[in-house]
């Protein structure tokens, strides 16, 4: 809660007295900042006045006896028991052993001034001062500053967990996030007995794709993980040498360190196996890309793999900044907000992150729907959901992750599952688009991974899968059509808002294949019929193509039972270069056309559902088409762009536009010389302008006003010689 400044509230801030057992409580009157800030700085004297020594990660200290530290709601707390009621905290603070542990750091991001300023109502010099206190009280603690983000990883105080004291720092307002700099665990289940083949190459199509690319050795994919073997015959080819250990060290330190698999389970040499094993070199099994390079980044030096979320991304950055093009990560802790603002430096930096969605079986919170980090779940052989594989809205795409035959220290072999393993096979797509395209940015291979996927649950995305299993085929043929030059933007003359939609009588429509397969009694069209050999029946303007399901219907004579044919024809504004994903969801059929390229083809009969495209296309206005099709008064059609993420929008109006043509001018009536476009200039439109002209009142509506004074196009609210000019001008040019 926050005051302006001279208004103040009763603030009772509790501090927690270390080895005293007591519970301190300090009254007063002041501003709620400033009572927050006091509340931290008596946590922090009080506890360092009681520590005589520094606490090491991933120790646990007592208040009052050895209660383990489990703290949140699975388990009891430390310091709970007889008169001290257990602790509980929010989802993200709960310590899970063998999962995400307390290590005794927390990772603190401070808020903007100027957020601070209009957060607690002060000047910007009253927020520097908040700030600066605040820092002040945990200075001495810093154990290192992340120059690229702005974060300050710190220890906590002896005598407090790192729930309680994240919760301390978050309840002064001044800081964007304030995380446990979570001990993360390899993501990885329970193995297989070793079985003979990698079903994995088969679902993906590798021998298809390796017909466009193995990889380049000029792509280099780091695996950010306990180290690979680097004596491995099918490994020792690919690697990137010297490696790098990140434990301890900055994103900016020089390359060295022991890299090799320090793990039990060897875990690292699973991942970078599945990534990029040697192929064609007479010896086990096959990465995804083995034409890549592998840069081994040991992040942890614990025999279980256990490794501090601050050094798994400093060696994601540090990889990024070696040149990497794709950094992977198979650990716990993807929810950490610290993830997704390392995953937009690595962004910016040339590169993308691929993080394990983890093998809890739990749903993902939304808030770590990360942008710029590709989230990856695992499915089966059938494409099922692994049953352990985290879900929701965060996840962006599944890749194998159950029984995949891989790589182990030691020249061995291991069918392998859990996340850990979909997420560097996803990563080693990604390289492959890299190696296709060496100029390609991370959005557009984030994009193209994304929107090239299988539907394998329900249509469009879903929590389980994000846009579907990872086809790494796919989306390389995607590349391979849009790697030319981007589509140059069109000039427009008479740009106006819109787009014409014309809708067609489907009486005596035909389609050049049979309905369908079944030969079923059903004679009603199965398929998009082909719109231009049909006659306009009404032309209107459109604003946008955003029809939820029944609100498309014919402007004139709709009922029960009736079908739509319509196109909508113009023009659309894109804001930037690049490669950009659209999505069209609809009832029956539907096709999307840009600059005369098919780009979505969604035909058929069916229920609502979507299919994505993508076309690479330089910013300005380009042509678009959408035809679409129902069979009866069931309707639904909706054109989204498709972001890095996956999040669909529906195109606004304000991106739409038509040129003016002789239909916008003349086709004012049908032929009979009745108000209403029809797709047609002819003698109906001569003899409604020519009536209206000389008697303006006609009907009750101006439909001589088709221009201003000066003969532009468009009405005035007045029928003048500007309009007499326009309409001969362009019914003429028209016929």
């Amino acid at each position: 809660m926050s005051r302006k400044t001279g208004q103040h509230v009763r603030v009772w801030a509790l501090a927690l007295c270390a080895g005293s057992g007591l519970s301190c409580l300090h009254a007063g009157w002041a501003s709620t900042a400033d009572a927050r800030l006091h509340a931290v700085s008596k946590v922090e004297q009080a506890h360092e006045s009681t520590s005589g020594q520094q606490r090491g990660v991933g120790e646990s200290t007592s208040l009052t006896s050895p209660t383990p530290l489990v703290a949140g709601n699975s388990g009891p707390t430390r310091g709970s028991g007889p008169g001290n009621p257990q602790v509980r905290h929010p989802d993200d603070l709960v310590n899970r052993p063998g999962e995400l542990e307390f290590s005794g750091q927390v990772i603190v991001l401070p808020r903007t001034i100027e957020q601070i300023a209009a957060a607690h109502g002060v000047d910007h010099a009253q927020a520097q001062g908040l700030l600066d206190e605040a820092v002040a009280a945990f200075e001495a603690r810093v154990v290192q500053r992340v120059e690229s983000t702005g974060e300050m990883i710190v220890r906590v105080p002896a005598g407090i967990d790192d729930a309680a004291y994240c919760l301390s720092l978050r309840e002064t307002g001044l800081f964007a996030f304030v995380t446990p700099d979570w001990l993360c665990y390899p993501v990885s289940g329970v193995d297989d007995p070793l079985f003979p083949n990698q079903w994995q190459h088969r679902a993906l199509q590798s021998d298809r794709v390796w017909d466009i690319t193995q990889g380049s050795d000029d792509v280099i994919l780091a695996i950010v993980d306990t180290g690979v073997d680097a004596f491995h015959p099918d490994l020792n080819s690919v690697l990137v040498l010297p490696g790098h250990n990140s434990v301890g060290k900055s994103a900016f330190a020089p390359v060295g360190g022991a890299f090799n698999d320090v793990s039990l389970i060897g875990h690292g040499t699973r991942c970078a196996g599945l990534a990029a094993a040697s192929a064609n070199n007479g010896q086990g099994v096959s990465g995804l890309a083995p034409g890549v390079r592998v840069l081994a980044v040991r992040c942890t030096n614990q025999p279980s793999g256990a490794a501090l979320l601050s050094d798994m991304l400093n060696g994601a950055e540090w990889a990024s900044r070696s040149g990497a093009q794709i950094v992977s990560l198979s650990f716990s802790g993807v929810t950490s907000p610290s993830v997704g603002i390392r995953g937009s430096v690595l962004k910016s930096l040339g590169s993308l992150m691929f993080f394990a969605a983890g093998n809890s079986g739990a749903e993902l919170s939304a808030a770590a729907d990360w942008s710029d980090v590709v989230i990856v779940s695992a499915v089966d052989f059938s494409d099922a959901r692994y049953t352990d594989s985290n879900f929701g809205q965060p996840v962006d795409v599944a890749a194998p992750g159950v029984a995949v035959l891989t790589t182990l220290p030691q020249n061995r072999y291991v069918s392998a599952t859990g996340t850990s393993f979909a997420a560097p096979q996803a990563a080693a797509a990604a390289a492959l688009l890299w190696s296709i395209s060496p100029a390609i940015s991370p959005d557009d291979v984030q994009s193209l991974l994304v929107s090239s996927a299988i539907d394998i649950f329900e249509p469009g995305r879903d929590v389980f899968s994000g846009g579907g299993r990872l086809s790494p085929l796919r989306a390389a043929q995607q590349l391979l059509s849009l790697s030319g030059e981007y589509l140059a933007p069109s000039a427009l003359a008479f740009p106006t808002p819109g787009l014409r939609a014309t809708f067609y009588d489907l009486t005596n429509a035909q389609i050049p294949v049979a309905s369908d397969q079944s030969g079923s009694g059903d004679d009603s069209l199965k398929f998009m019929p082909v719109l231009s050999q049909l006659s306009a029946e009404s032309v209107v303007i459109s604003p946008d193509i955003n029809y939820a399901p029944g609100a498309l219907v014919f402007p004139q004579n709709g009922g029960p039972n009736r079908g739509v044919g319509v196109t909508f024809d113009g023009f659309v504004q894109i804001d930037s270069t690049g490669l950009k994903t659209f999505a069209l969801s609809n009832i029956d059929s539907a096709r999307l056309t840009i600059d005369g390229l098919l780009v979505i083809n969604n035909d058929g009969r069916h229920d609502l559902q979507e299919r994505t495209g993508s076309l690479r296309l330089q910013a300005g206005y380009h042509s678009i088409r959408v035809e679409y099709y129902s069979h009866n008064e069931n309707t639904a059609v909706v054109l989204s762009t498709v972001n890095q993420a996956g999040v669909r929008t529906p195109i606004p109006a304000s991106k739409f536009v038509r040129v003016i043509t002789s239909l916008d001018v003349a086709d004012i009536a049908d032929w009979s010389g009745e108000p209403g476009r029809n797709g047609h200039i002819d003698e109906g439109d001569y003899n409604l302008f020519f009536t209206s002209f000389f008697f303006p009142n006609y009907g009750g509506q101006l439909y001589a006003d088709v221009a201003d004074d000066a003969g532009n196009p468009g009405p005035n609210g007045v029928v003048n010689e500007g309009d007499y000019n326009a309409f001969f001008f362009w019914y003429f040019a028209g016929l």
